[in-house]
């Protein structure tokens, strides 16, 4: 009896150990596998790694050394370090060993609704942030993979009274990006992430609709499999969105996945029709994809669109 009970402790104690803690630490091994969807260059993607490859001193503090292998084709990939700190509820960030570099604030899981915080804020974490001020929507835990984790809805406010919506989820991060504080897609020009998955101490924490943590293709956006381009615009998008594609002999759906890909919408398109227009007004802002499939859930067309 006194093995039964300390087996179901340790059992219940490894199911909640993620949501204790505020990010992965170095003897987590963790690996992030975050998709690139390069907008500017022909809708290239390819899947960037970050991994932990040490702990290290400097500055007075513990840090753990982060490995980022950053793809641009499948020919071509180069290696950048940069380094963080989690000190209890607040992860901190430092993109280079020089100890006069400034540390910034990445996420701060102590916030509750109604907070303000002064955050990094950059599209490049080799590039020094400038700090902008963000505010906490909502606050709430949300279960993944059997594990509750704390998610945070937060505005930030950018320049000229533009503002984004942003999610931080504890122990996982950003659910585009978890070290690039913000996603530059406002034109459709740049570059938009989403993260793929998240390995730690041997097991999968998070898994994206793609179930896949490696994915590189070149041009595939809005493609159909026998070649057949499909139309989606404007891009970006703030109220509707239109789909122009060839006429179905039989009904098919189309199926959207928000920016952290959960299933947003399900559409029942008719026979024949060539055409939808979509109302996205009430879209968080973000990076949403989707998929035209049959009845028997063959896959006809896939891309994505951006909402903001």
């Amino acid at each position: 009896m006194k093995t039964l009970l300390l087996a179901l402790f340790f059992s219940l104690f490894s199911l909640n150990l993620y949501s204790q803690s505020s990010f992965p630490a170095m003897a987590d091994s963790a690996k992030w596998s975050v998709l690139k969807n390069q907008l500017w260059n022909q809708h290239i993607q390819t899947t960037d790694i970050y991994s932990y490859e040490k702990d290290t001193l400097f500055a007075s503090n513990h840090y753990t050394k982060v490995q980022h292998i950053k793809r641009y084709l499948s020919q071509y990939a180069d290696t950048n370090y940069f380094f963080i700190r989690v000190d209890g509820n607040r992860v901190f960030g430092r993109f280079n060993s020089n100890a006069n570099t400034v540390e910034e604030l990445l996420y701060d899981f102590s916030l509750n609704q109604g907070d303000t915080i002064m955050a990094a804020y950059h599209d490049d974490p080799y590039i020094t942030s400038q700090l902008r001020m963000y505010i906490v929507d909502s606050v709430y835990y949300t279960n993944i993979n059997g594990n509750e984790y704390k998610q945070l809805d937060l505005t930030v406010y950018l320049v000229s009274a533009w503002t984004e919506k942003v999610r931080w989820t504890q122990y996982i991060g950003s659910f585009d990006n978890p070290f690039y504080h913000y996603e530059r897609v406002s034109n459709g020009s740049e570059t938009a992430y989403q993260l793929l998955c998240l390995d730690s101490m041997n097991t999968n924490i998070f898994m994206s609709y793609y179930n896949s943590c490696y994915i590189d293709n070149v041009g595939i956006n809005e493609q159909s499999i026998d070649g057949n381009a499909i139309k989606c615009y404007p891009k970006p998008a703030s109220d509707f969105i239109n789909f122009e594609f060839p006429s179905p002999d039989k009904a098919i759906e189309l199926i959207i996945y928000d920016p952290i890909s959960k299933l947003n919408n399900r559409i029942q398109i008719p026979s024949r029709s060539n055409k939808l227009k979509l109302n996205i007004n009430k879209f968080n802002s973000g990076t949403y994809y989707y998929q035209f499939i049959t009845n028997s859930n063959a896959i006809l067309y896939s891309g994505k669109f951006i909402v903001i």
